[in-house]
């Protein structure tokens, strides 16, 4: 009896760190871009059939390479965005990195309010990660937007505890991997200089 609950416990050991292994690699194949946006060159990887749609002091937008110039959506695209443009929203970040959620769902109520009648945030969802050095602050939410028929924007967004950037992105079912998944790998190579 205790034999085969070693067995059992090497089986299961064994399948735990198969899977560790595979979340150790990339979920597509990557490669890597720097581009100089304003005061600071990123570097980071990107899926290797993506490309650089722009590049400004704001930050980067990346989409598939497949789409062309103006036939993209904002659900085609993953932004890395500097975001202490903007003092309140810079405070609100502040915040969600000391974590305080409440702030940052708070400014974007307010700027949902701005945007119009009928836009909201819903299934706002709020963790930290630690990656090496860094903490990261991982914001999800939906973003509806009114139309005829109310759409549905499932937000993704990692905010850097060591850095004024974050990797944006919205689930999109086109891609071949989700785009949370996508995002985080984004994050797990982001350097500044």
């Amino acid at each position: 009896m205790i034999f085969c609950f070693i067995i059992f416990i090497a089986i299961v050991l064994s399948c735990c760190k198969q899977e560790e292994d595979f979340l150790a690699e990339p979920p597509v194949p990557m490669k890597t871009i720097t581009q100089t946006c304003g005061e600071d060159t990123i570097t980071c990887d990107i899926p290797k059939d993506w490309k650089v749609l722009s590049c400004t002091e704001t930050g980067i937008t990346i989409m598939p390479s497949e789409i062309s110039g103006n036939d993209y959506t904002l659900q085609d695209t993953i932004s890395i965005s500097r975001y202490d443009f903007n003092q309140e929203e810079n405070e609100a970040i502040v915040l969600l990195l000391k974590g305080q959620p409440e702030s940052f769902q708070t400014y974007l109520e307010q700027l949902m309010k701005v945007a119009g009648s009928g836009y909201s945030v819903s299934n706002f969802l709020f963790s930290f990660d630690k990656l090496e050095s860094r903490t990261l602050a991982k914001v999800q939410f939906d973003m509806v937007v009114p139309k005829k028929e109310f759409v549905v924007y499932p937000y993704i967004e990692y905010y850097f505890d060591d850095i004024p950037y974050a990797v944006i992105g919205i689930q999109n079912d086109s891609f071949p991997i989700s785009t949370d998944v996508l995002v985080s790998w984004i994050v797990r190579s982001i350097n500044l200089t």
